[in-house]
C-alpha cells in the first residue's frame, strides 16, 4: 500500500468522527461528548490541527509579528475556526483564509463565520 492509501485509512475515520462531533445534532443531544467546557469541538482531527497551529504560534509567529494584513491574524483565525467548527470545516475555513492572504488582497477585519440557529453563515 502507498502512503496515500494509509493516510486515507487513518484520516478518513478521524474526519468522519470530527464531523459528527461538530454537528449541531450531537451538540444538542450530547453536549458533553461533542464539546468541552469552553465550547471547543472535541474531535481528534480538531485536536491535531489545534496543536499544529499552537506550535506554529509558539515557534514561528513571534518572528513575523505584525506582518499579517488581516485582523485577526491568520493563525488566530485558524485556531478559532478549528475550535469552533471542528477539524474538517475549520481546516477548510483556515485554508481558504491562507489562500486569500497574498499581496493582492486588501486584508482588513475578517472574523470567523458563525452558524446561526437556522444554519446560515454569518460573519
Amino acid at each position: 500500500m502507498t502512503a496515500f492509501a494509509w493516510a486515507g485509512i487513518v484520516l478518513g475515520p478521524l474526519a468522519l468522527l470530527d464531523l459528527a462531533l461538530a454537528s449541531a445534532t450531537l451538540r444538542q443531544r450530547a453536549p458533553r461528548i461533542a464539546r468541552d467546557q469552553s465550547g471547543a469541538v472535541r474531535g481528534p482531527l480538531a485536536w491535531v490541527l489545534a496543536a499544529l497551529i499552537r506550535g506554529y504560534q509558539l515557534v514561528w509567529s513571534p518572528r513575523s509579528a505584525g506582518a499579517c494584513r488581516f485582523d485577526p491574524s491568520c493563525s488566530v483565525y485558524a485556531l478559532s475556526a478549528v475550535r469552533l467548527h471542528g477539524g474538517v470545516r475549520g481546516g477548510l475555513l483556515a485554508g481558504w483564509r491562507l489562500l486569500r492572504c497574498q499581496p493582492l488582497s486588501r486584508g482588513g477585519y475578517d472574523p470567523v463565520p458563525v452558524e446561526s440557529a437556522r444554519g446560515a453563515w454569518r460573519s
